[in-house]
């Protein structure tokens, strides 16, 4: 090793071993070395400080790696190939052979504390000193050796966490299991039936589960929120499980033959419906299921009741179609369903796929609004930029039920603050704003109307009336006494949101009746107008007649943006009627007045 470096591992590890009864000198079962990719290894043996069980021996062999990474140096611990742990346990990477002259094991322990999520070592409590660290790590890696043996990496109360399902393919299954669809599901333990899949349009390996149907093709559960994939074909199989297939203590079966006798373990024969479903398949003269869909109840925390479905998949499940041939065989029937029934009795490896829980309240746990929120449907009204930027933060926030009104077309002078870009230059506002939302997230429902407010069709007219809150984002006094004129029928939520000139204020009004009171508004924000045109200062767009623009930045936009769909929540939530007008400050914060 180069002196410096050398020194200060060497040291590392005689301060690491001394300090420690259970990891003394004479457990080093290999001094510091390079690999062939330049990491540093060092090989030891590790003491239980607790009784052995079944999977943990008394002592352990493993092998402390270091990457050069970029901050700073990646630690890893791996158990060693030769009298290393083979089993995998909770808080653990599939344990798997490394490759074939690997002196590890794939299995390394989590051992980081779940803080070390946010790249914080104060926070997580990891020295920053490469050598301290190791030190922490190895401290921590006895301490879970300890709490495996004991079966104490899990306890009641803690989260539920998946083992690893080792996702060769590479491609995410979403589907969309609720609260309320559990019961659905729970009178369907042991039984199985088809299932219809499609590509996510534009996106790169994502699909979803679009519907799931029974062995005789009777449509058993709509999953996908948007009525897509009619014409999709049958290209799954599901089996509702009544816990998750795990090979103790904690691994994934890895291979056809493991998953097999965990479903025996409940009574169900997988080879039997493979066999059924593939022969099932061939009669009707359509292509055979390629997926398998494994559905089981799951709770979010160790020891509660399940609460809903949770659903993991497998990809290339080779079932035999109608033509599929061996050598030595007859291609009949019989044969192809005796194929079926010994695919999942092999000992071939499983190629396991992503799959996550597209839910919307699952889809928005880094940052969701309240359901009285997320419940409302919602009509933006003008699909400029600040209407753009409310519409997507709500969608963002859980909103999936969208109308959008503007009559204009987008124009490439709109890209310096509008979300939109470049492929909707030239398009209808509302309808590109509407195809933005529905591209924020699974379950976005948004639909376009092209013209100006109020609509002269009474169709449109009728469906605008279906929206709970109305949102105005079009800067205009005409638009205001128009939604007083307009004949609602019901109680809506009325939000006008404006920004005044040089983008410097920003206007905020709400309230719930059953018409918009204009003239309130109107004198509100007249009242509290703190900056008024400057012609001199306006900007000019193109040549020949001179056409002032509104002069506003991207990042005024994006203030306001926020700020207004913040205002829209809260004005969900309290209803009340107010009016809020907010100043940006010389020194970029901003203040806030009851208008």
């Amino acid at each position: 090793m180069p002196a410096s470096r050398d020194r200060r591992h060497s040291t590392s590890a005689s301060i690491t071993f001394r300090r420690n009864r259970r990891l003394s000198p004479n457990t080093l079962t290999k001094g510091w070395f390079r690999d062939n990719k330049h990491r540093w290894v060092l090989g030891f043996k590790a003491a239980l400080s607790v009784d052995p069980s079944p999977f943990m021996p008394t002592e352990s062999s493993w092998y402390v790696v270091i990457e050069d990474v970029p901050p700073r140096p990646k630690i890893t611990i791996f158990p060693a190939a030769d009298g290393g742990i083979t089993c995998t346990f909770p808080h653990q990477a599939a344990n798997l052979c490394g490759p074939t002259d690997s002196l590890w094991r794939m299995g390394y322990p989590c051992i980081e504390r779940p803080e070390a999520a946010f790249k914080r070592d104060a926070v997580t409590g990891e020295p920053a000193e490469l050598g301290e660290r190791i030190i922490w790590r190895l401290g921590r890696l006895l301490s879970w050796i300890d709490a495996a043996a004991c079966g104490r990496l899990v306890e009641i109360g803690d989260p539920v966490e998946l083992p690893t399902f080792d996702a060769a393919s590479g491609t995410t299954l979403g589907f969309n299991e609720t609260l309320s669809d559990l019961p659905g599901w729970s009178s369907q333990v042991g039984n199985w039936g088809y299932a219809v899949t499609g590509a996510i349009s534009c996106a790169y390996k994502y699909r979803q589960v679009i519907r799931y149907l029974t062995t005789d093709g009777h449509v058993f559960k709509q999953d996908a929120l948007r009525q897509e994939g009619a014409d999709l074909p049958v290209d799954a199989v599901w089996v509702m499980l009544p816990r998750m297939p795990i090979v103790a203590p904690w691994q994934a079966p890895m291979v056809w033959h493991e998953l097999s006798m965990c479903l025996e373990s409940d009574s169900i024969s997988l080879e039997d419906i493979f066999r059924q479903a593939g022969f099932r398949s061939r009669t009707l003269k359509r292509s055979s299921p390629s997926r398998l869909l494994l559905g089981f109840p799951f709770a979010q925390k160790v020891g509660q009741k399940p609460e809903r479905i949770h659903w993991i998949a497998v990809e290339n499940i080779g079932l035999s179609d109608a033509t599929a041939k061996r050598n030595g065989f007859r291609p009949v029937e019989n044969n192809r369903a005796i194929w079926d029934a010994a695919r999942a009795a092999s000992r071939d490896g499983i190629r396991w796929m992503k799959t996550a829980n597209w839910a919307s309240d699952q889809l928005r746990t880094r940052g969701e609004a309240e359901d009285a929120v997320r419940s409302r449907r919602v009509l933006v009204i003008g699909a400029g930029a600040i209407g753009s930027a409310v519409a997507e933060n709500l969608a963002r926030m859980g909103v999936h039920d969208f109308g959008i009104i503007d009559g204009d077309l987008l124009d490439i002078g709109n890209l310096s603050r509008h979300t939109l870009g470049m492929p909707d230059c030239g398009h209808a506002k509302a309808e590109a704003v509407a195809a933005r939302l529905k591209n924020c997230a699974p379950d976005i429902a948004a639909v376009a109307y092209k013209g100006t407010f109020p609509p002269t069709d009474a169709r449109i007219a009728e469906e605008l009336r279906r929206y709970d809150v109305l949102i105005d984002c079009t800067g205009s006094d005409a638009v205001l006494r128009s939604m007083a004129e307009f004949d609602w029928r019901t109680e809506k939520l009325f939000v006008s949101l404006s920004i005044g000139w040089g983008a410097q204020e920003f206007f905020c009004f709400s309230l719930s009746e059953a018409g918009f009171p204009a003239l309130d508004a109107l004198d509100r924000f007249g009242r509290n107008l703190t900056f008024k045109p400057q012609m001199e200062e306006a900007n000019r767009e193109g040549i020949g007649c001179w056409h002032p623009v509104f002069p506003a930045s991207a990042d005024d936009i994006q203030l306001w943006g926020a700020i207004g769909s913040k205002y829209v929540r809260n004005a969900i939530l309290s209803k009340e009627r107010q009016c809020k007008i907010y100043r940006l400050m010389d020194d970029a914060t901003v203040t806030v007045i009851d208008g």
